[in-house]
C-alpha cells in the first residue's frame, strides 16, 4: 500500500518552499533514461552526468554535516553542572546536522581513498576519509579543545521510480572533553522526491535516539514525514529523559531552521509546546527578514562562519539557559547564508561551503594529493567547464577500477590511510576510528609519502581471501607435523 508521500511524489508533487536550485525538470528528463531501469534497485553505484552535480565531493559534504559544532562547546562548558543541558545542545547539535540536505544537487562520489581536512582560525580540524567503496563509507574525526566527534556515513538508496529512499546506517559517537561523556546517535530514512519529474525535494523522517554512555539520559526524537498541505515537514519532536528516567524538557523544531527545549510542568501537552515553538519561530522569521535582504545585496565575501559569531567567545554563564516552564527556549537557530557570488549561487551552495572549496598556497604543498581540493572534475566543474568535467571524471573512474584490478591480481584488499574498522565498546556496533599513532596530522608535518595518493598497492593489506588461504597452510602444515 503506497503511503500519501509516495502519492504525492507520483504527481510530481512540491510542498510550498520547496526549491530546485540547480536541477530543473527539463535537465532532469534524460535522467530516466540512466537510471529508468534501476527501479528498486540501490543507484550509488550508477554513473550520473557531471550536469546533475555540484562542485564538492560527498566528503566535503560530510564536513558541511558539522558546521554547527559551537554546540558541542557549549556542552562541554555546561556538562560538570548541568548534564542535561549538555544533553540539549547535543541534541540540537545533531539536528544541525540536517540543515544543510535541502540542497538538492548532488556532490560527487568520492573516491576509494580520497581525503579532505578542514582547519578553522579557532583551532579546530577535521579529517575526512573514504575508508570503503563497496559498500560506499566515509570516515571523520573532528575534534578541539572541547570534544571529539567520529563519525561514519554510510547509506543503502533503493530508486521508486520519481524518487531516492535513502536508509542511513552510519554511526555519530560525541565525546566531551571536560567530563569524557560520550553520546551517540544515527540518523533517519530520507526521501528524495520528484527525482525526475517536478520540483525535487528531501523529507526526513522516523524515529532516531541521542543515548548517553553509562547512562539512562537520552533524548527520543520523531522526524515528522511531510503530509498534505506540507503538513508535518521539516517538524521534529521528542523528549529528554533525565538519569532517573523522568521526562524533563520537552523538544521541538524544525530541522533546516532551529531546535527548541521547553522545561516540563505537570502535564504540559507536547502538541502545546510545539505552537508555542511555531509562534517564536515565525516572529524570529519576520525579524530577520531584512538582515537577510541586506546580506544578499552586499555580495560580502564571508564574514562569520557558524563558529565565528558572537557565541564563540562565550563563557559557562552565557552557555546557561533559566528555562521558564512551558515557555520554549531556543538552543540552535541556522543562520549560514547561501552565497550571493557567482558560479556558488547557481548550486546554491552556502559561504561556509564556499570556504571549504578554497586552496592556499599552503595547502599545495602540505595536504597530500588525495585532498578532495584538487580533484580535477571538481575544479572544472567549478570553471563551469562541464566537458572537461565529464571527461576527468571518466578517467578518475577508470583509474580507480584499475586500481582494483590491481589489487584483486595481487589477492590484496584496500587499507584505509587514517581510520581503522572497529567496534564501540559497549554495544559491538561496527565503527571506524581515527588513527592516533603516526596520524593524518602527524604525517602532515613530515610528509605523506606513499600516503598522498588514493590507493597504493605498496602499502597494502594481504585480503581476507588470502588471509584464509595462509590459515588454510598453516592448519595443513601442523597436520603434518603431527
Amino acid at each position: 500500500m503506497q503511503t500519501m508521500a509516495e502519492k504525492k511524489n507520483e504527481e510530481g508533487f512540491a510542498p510550498e518552499g520547496s526549491s530546485d536550485t540547480g536541477n530543473n525538470a527539463q535537465d532532469r528528463s534524460s535522467l530516466m533514461k540512466i537510471i529508468g531501469k534501476a527501479i528498486g534497485l540501490d543507484i550509488t553505484t550508477i554513473a550520473i552526468p557531471v550536469t546533475y552535480n555540484e562542485p564538492t565531493s560527498f566528503i566535503q559534504r560530510m564536513m558541511e554535516f558539522l558546521q554547527y559544532w559551537n554546540l558541542l562547546d557549549k556542552a562541554d562548558r555546561v556538562s560538570k553542572d548541568n548534564p542535561d543541558l549538555a544533553m540539549l545542545y547535543v541534541t540540537a547539535f545533531a539536528i544541525s546536522n540536517f540543515a544543510p540536505t535541502e540542497r538538492t544537487t548532488k556532490p560527487f562520489n568520492p573516491l576509494l581513498g580520497e581525503t579532505f581536512e578542514y582547519i578553522d582560525p579557532s583551532g579546530a580540524k577535521s579529517v575526512v576519509e573514504q575508508v570503503s567503496h563497496h559498500p560506499p563509507i566515509g570516515a571523520t574525526h573532528f575534534e578541539n579543545d572541547h570534544f571529539v566527534i567520529e563519525q561514519f556515513h554510510h547509506v543503502k538508496t533503493k530508486f521508486l521510480g520519481n524518487s531516492l529512499e535513502i536508509n542511513p546506517t552510519g554511526k555519530t559517537l560525541v565525546r566531551l572533553k571536560s567530563t569524557g561523556t560520550e553520546y551517540f546517535f544515527d540518523g533517519v530514512w530520507t526521501t528524495v522526491h520528484n527525482l525526475i519529474i517536478g520540483k525535487m525535494w528531501v523529507d526526513h523522517y522516523g524515529d532516531s535516539v541521542i543515548t548517553e554512555k553509562g547512562s539512562k539520559r537520552r533524548v527520543e526524537l520523531k522526524f515528522k514525514p511531510c503530509g498534505w498541505f506540507s503538513k508535518g515537514w521539516h517538524e521534529v519532536e521528542g523528549t529528554l529523559y533525565a538519569d532517573d528516567n523522568s521526562p524533563q524538557y520537552h523538544v521541538a523544531g524544525l530541522w533546516n531552521q532551529n531546535f527548541y527545549a521547553t522545561l516540563l510542568s505537570g502535564k504540559k501537552s507536547g502538541k502545546s509546546v510545539a505552537k508555542m515553538m511555531k509562534k517564536h519561530a515565525a516572529k524570529e522569521k519576520k525579524a530577520s527578514k531584512k538582515a537577510e535582504k541586506d546580506l544578499k545585496k552586499s555580495h560580502n565575501k564571508l564574514d562569520a562562519t557558524p563558529n565565528q559569531n558572537d557565541e564563540e567567545d562565550s563563557d559557562e554563564d552565557e552557555d546557561e539557559i533559566n528555562f521558564e516552564e512551558g515557555k520554549p527556549a531556543l538552543l540552535w537557530q541556522h543562520n549560514v547564508k547561501d552565497s550571493m557570488v557567482e558560479p556558488y549561487k547557481k548550486w546554491g551552495l552556502s559561504e561556509f561551503t564556499v570556504e571549504l572549496l578554497k586552496i592556499t598556497d599552503e595547502m599545495k604543498q602540505k595536504l597530500p594529493k588525495s585532498d578532495s581540493r584538487f580533484r580535477p572534475d571538481r575544479l572544472a566543474l567549478e570553471a563551469l567547464d562541464t566537458d572537461a568535467a565529464a571527461k576527468e571524471k571518466n578517467t578518475l573512474e577508470e583509474e580507480q577500477r584499475e586500481r582494483r584490478r590491481q589489487r584483486e591480481a595481487k589477492s590484496l584488499a584496500h587499507q584505509a590511510k587514517f581510520f581503522t574498522k572497529s567496534t564501540l565498546d559497549w554495544n559491538d556496533e561496527e565503527h571506524w576510528r581515527f588513527i592516533n599513532e603516526n596520524s593524518y596530522w602527524d604525517q602532515r608535518e613530515k610528509g605523506f609519502g606513499l600516503n598522498s595518493d588514493y590507493d597504493n598497492l605498496e602499502r597494502q593489506a594481504p585480503s581476507s581471501d588470502k588471509k584464509q588461504d595462509e590459515k588454510k597452510d598453516e592448519k595443513k602444515e601442523e597436520k603434518k607435523k603431527k
